[in-house]
């Protein structure tokens, strides 16, 4: 053979395997950008069920937050589909307890009660009625109740995709600040010294004073705390009524009427269990017909310096205390404030506003 031809033949595999390296490398780039491709399409399907679990418990936490403002009078209630109504079982101690999966997120100790699955968040059409869940935790000192001393309360919501393959889950925390910031010290707290006309009379012990003049604090400050200086807050969180025509024994919590307030019912206004806290503002107390109120009347000046004024046309009596802003006038028959310690105290129980835990919220996914 020719040293020309070998040197064709050289040349020839030289460029055959040159080839088949380029077209070997061609091959392993072409495999990893179909595996990046393959990757990214995996990479923004997750993500997409991710954002949809997590708009799943958003859904979730943030109806079940509404529920919880809702029934900010029932938390700690005792009667017929309240929160903590016996043999209802709403609250059930943990050990651990966490709103899903105690070993993977949150674990809380025996000390919690947890009350969820929460019923009824979602319609049955809604597409997170089976993708959705949450719970409200908080600490218990007893079976089937919550909150003693007014601690935090959780918020856990947790979401899943369509496709079960993502999962989210949130917690807020709150804080279930009382409605009451004290109870009355006296059967009658005024800030004014009041004018007592007809057969009022005050019902007490050897304990504690019959009336509480207080000339230089705002009754009402003493009475709902910081809350009173926000006077549009504190009417959202109670109940507002026209007049005083539809009070009777089942009314309860806090309920406001601005103008006069006319009772001729002829029953009672709360109970021993479940007592109110009435506040009229600007208005007259005109009782026409025997009553028993259970809890605390609460008499408001706008402007200041009018006097409240609550007229008795028969036997009645008011079961806690009566508290004024203003120079106090009773004109009565047969009227009196007979001190309850039990009544005032369960009004401590009522929750007035709910407040988030600043930096409280985590994600969990």
């Amino acid at each position: 053979m020719s040293p020309l031809s070998s040197a064709r033949r050289q040349a020839g595999q030289a460029a055959l395997l040159l080839s088949l390296s380029i077209l070997v490398w061609l091959s392993v780039v072409g495999v990893g950008v179909v595996e990046i491709g393959i990757a990214d399409v995996r990479r923004v399907t997750y993500e997409g069920r991710r954002q949809e679990a997590l708009a799943a418990a958003e859904s979730a936490l943030d109806r079940a937050t509404l529920r919880l403002r809702a029934n900010l009078s029932r938390i700690r209630g005792v009667e017929a589909g309240d929160w903590m109504e016996p043999g209802s079982e709403r609250w059930r101690v943990c050990a651990p307890c966490s709103a899903t999966d105690p070993g993977d997120y949150e674990t809380f100790g025996a000390p919690w009660t947890r009350y969820g699955p929460i019923p009824d968040l979602f319609a049955s059409q809604e597409p997170d009625v089976q993708r959705a869940t949450a719970s409200y935790i908080a600490r218990s000192e007893r079976p089937g109740e919550a909150l003693p001393g007014w601690s935090t309360l959780h918020v856990i919501a947790e979401g899943r995709s369509a496709d079960g393959s993502a999962l989210a889950r949130l917690r807020r925390s709150y804080q279930l600040r009382p409605l009451l910031w004290r109870i009355p010290r006296a059967p009658v707290e005024v800030t004014a010294a009041a004018t007592i006309t007809g057969g009022f009379s005050i019902v007490t012990d050897d304990v504690v004073p019959p009336q509480s003049v207080l000339p230089d604090a705002d009754a009402l400050s003493l009475l709902f705390g910081p809350a009173a200086s926000d006077v549009g807050a504190l009417r959202a969180s109670a109940r507002m009524l026209d007049d005083c025509t539809t009070l009777g024994p089942g009314s309860r919590g806090l309920l406001w009427i601005v103008g006069e307030c006319v009772v001729s019912t002829g029953t009672a206004i709360g109970s021993t269990e479940t007592p109110v806290v009435l506040v009229v503002e600007s208005g007259t107390v005109h009782v026409q017909t025997p009553i028993d109120l259970y809890g605390i009347l609460a008499l408001r000046s706008s402007p200041a310096g009018t006097t409240g004024l609550v007229q008795a046309n028969g036997p009645s009596a008011l079961h806690g205390a009566l508290v004024a802003d203003r120079e106090l006038g009773v004109i009565a028959e047969d009227f009196s404030v007979r001190y309850d310690p039990v009544v005032l105290q369960r009004l401590l129980q009522l929750a007035g506003q709910l407040s988030e835990v600043p930096g409280s919220w985590t994600d969990h996914r």
